[in-house]
């Protein structure tokens, strides 16, 4: 029988390059860019329409001999198939470290590089800087970047910064708190005429065997308000079999996605 944990998610924003940034948000922090065991090949995202599941996206992953992720193709079911959208390819240095993301987009029958996500790592093998570069005028230019802060060896802050007139201008933060070495809550910050404004909290809880469930809010009015949720189901100990996703509307949870994770 499969095992159920609650996880709600944080707000993401509505600039693309951030949209990419925050899209661990919804998968496990294990999927993109490390080794996976058993390999998770493909994610099946649906939809509801007229009270039934339709698909609507998936997400294709591609490995290397040694299993390393190397690359996911998203694809959108238009008119009865299949069709590209983007690519994410992955680059790793001789110990197994990401170092490089390249971001393309499907345009007249081929993939184009649009972004470009250059990583330094510290001597212990964590990400500590993440460059992002756009693709424009037949030239790389720099755009953003995410700065990743560490207490001990565990992660309490992330600062998302864009480049714009020669100087850096910060515009998101996410800080991190911890009990027992266990992430039990996520502060997101917006920044706003010169100063930081809190938006989302998320509150984490643990099943017995460790498995994460999460909880998040965001403000509204001034006060924090529920608006997003998602059901994470359990297959042969912690590995995700599906996801449900709602949003909060009219004090009731409507169906917003199903995830399906398919392994090889």
């Amino acid at each position: 029988m499969k095992r159920q944990a609650i996880i709600w998610t944080g707000l993401l924003l509505t600039p693309i390059i951030t949209a990419i940034i925050f899209r661990s948000l919804d998968v496990p922090p294990t999927i993109e860019g490390h080794k996976i065991e058993p390999r998770l090949t493909e994610i099946l995202i649906q939809r509801p329409i007229d009270r039934t599941w339709q698909d609507s996206k998936r997400e294709q992953n591609e490995y290397n001999d040694q299993g390393l992720l190397i690359a996911t193709s998203f694809q959108t079911f238009k008119e009865k198939e299949w069709r590209n959208a983007q690519r994410m390819e992955y680059t790793f240095n001789e110990k197994d470290l990401l170092v490089k993301k390249v971001w393309y987009s499907w345009k007249n029958e081929q993939w184009l590089a649009t972004l470009r996500f250059l990583i330094i790592n510290d001597d212990a093998g964590r990400p500590v800087l993440e460059s992002i570069e756009q693709y424009k005028d037949n030239k790389w230019a720099t755009s953003r970047k995410v700065e990743t802060q560490y207490s001990g060896d565990l992660k309490s802050r992330q600062t998302y910064s864009s480049f714009k007139d020669s100087s850096w201008t910060p515009s998101w933060k996410d800080e991190y708190d911890y009990r027992h070495n266990l992430l039990s809550q996520k502060t997101g910050y917006r920044w706003i005429e010169g100063s930081w404004k809190e938006n989302t909290k998320t509150i984490y809880a643990y099943d017995d065997q460790l498995r994460f469930r999460e909880t998040a809010s965001r403000f509204v009015d001034g006060v924090y308000a529920e608006w997003r949720k998602v059901e994470t189901f359990y297959e042969l100990g912690d590995r995700i079999a599906s996801t449900r996703a709602y949003l909060k509307k009219d004090n009731n949870w409507v169906d917003q996605e199903r995830k399906t994770y398919i392994y090889n």
